[in-house]
């Protein structure tokens, strides 16, 4: 353990699942020891860019001691394998992934979904997928929406006058990153952003250790960002998965309300896409599992109590 840190390193069981396209997932599961997994509710967590499941440690030591928490590394990140092609990023499969992992730990239940970042936009679009939102009892979501609330989003701050103005040209700002990840160029610029990102993390009030960021940060990104070329068109229209709107899990939006990336204004509308959907604000910026873990898991607490878990009759697709 680094020096200055006082948590201990998360001791994780880890375990392999075949994904889309036959791509391994690894699979990551706190809590239910000593045979006690059957009675605790299962909550899934999915990291974003340019992450592991690591940033997901502080949040699942606390959660393990009355839940059973599983974390899976995004294809391409962590110990999971890639596809053999940029398609294989694209959202399907990263839908199918979540859905393989929730079913391989809870066969025939409904588990809860907990997403931040790129993890935040898997959950949302497989919840509001028609078939795999049948396999999830909740959804907790941090800083991103699903990608097809853009389009929506911006029409209606069009129609708002000058506030909406500045809510889109605020966003379009803090979103600029977004076409330069497009470029060839962005993946020789994370060799010179590696070595640095933890101590960018550290400025910006996350807790590091030796486990997060990881020290393949670089590999992480390079394949992570193809995330972004896969699924956010510039040249060319993407095609994303199709979503049934709104959705019947239930869903809380966990707002941080210092967010450079994301901002407040892009969370707006966002109770059209669920039949019960709740909001909460903290005053954080964007690696709130880093930041404030015991907040988020405070808030993973109470939307999973507040929404039990039931036999899934929905057949795995």
């Amino acid at each position: 353990m680094s020096a200055g840190n006082s948590h201990e390193a998360t001791a994780w069981r880890t375990f392999q699942v075949a994904g889309a396209d036959g791509v391994e997932i690894a699979v990551h599961e706190l809590g239910g020891e000593n045979g006690s997994a059957t009675d605790l509710p299962v909550v899934l967590l999915v990291h974003g860019f340019p992450d592991d499941h690591h940033v997901w440690d502080l949040v699942a030591q606390d959660l393990a001691r009355d839940h059973r928490v599983v974390a899976h590394d995004v294809r391409g990140a962590g110990a999971s394998g890639e596809p053999d092609l940029p398609d294989g990023y694209r959202m399907m499969a990263l839908i199918e992934d979540i859905e393989a992992v929730a079913q391989s730990v809870a066969p025939g239940e409904k588990v809860h979904l907990v997403g931040h970042d790129w993890g935040s936009i898997q959950g949302w679009e497989t919840v509001l997928h028609p078939v795999a939102r049948g396999h999830f009892a909740s959804y907790l979501s941090i800083s991103a929406p699903p990608l097809q609330h853009v389009v929506p989003w911006r029409r209606a701050k069009l129609a708002e006058g000058p506030r909406g103005w500045f809510d889109m040209a605020n966003q379009l700002v803090r979103s600029t990153y977004i076409p330069a990840f497009h470029l060839p160029v962005a993946d020789k610029a994370w060799k010179n952003i590696g070595p640095r990102w933890r101590a960018q993390m550290k400025s910006v009030g996350a807790k590091v250790d030796d486990q997060w960021p990881s020290a393949n940060i670089v590999d992480d990104a390079v394949r992570g960002m193809e995330l972004y070329r896969a699924n956010i068109g510039l040249a060319r229209k993407r095609a994303l998965p199709p979503i049934s709107l709104p959705t019947d899990v239930a869903v809380h939006l966990l707002v941080a309300m210092d967010d450079p990336h994301v901002t407040v204004g892009l969370l707006d509308g966002l109770d059209a896409w669920a039949i019960k959907f709740t909001r909460s604000e903290l005053r954080a910026g964007h690696w709130v599992p880093r930041s404030h873990p015991e907040e988020v898991a405070a808030a993973i607490r109470t939307h999973v109590a507040a929404n039990p878990a039931e036999h899934s009759l929905a057949t795995t697709a």
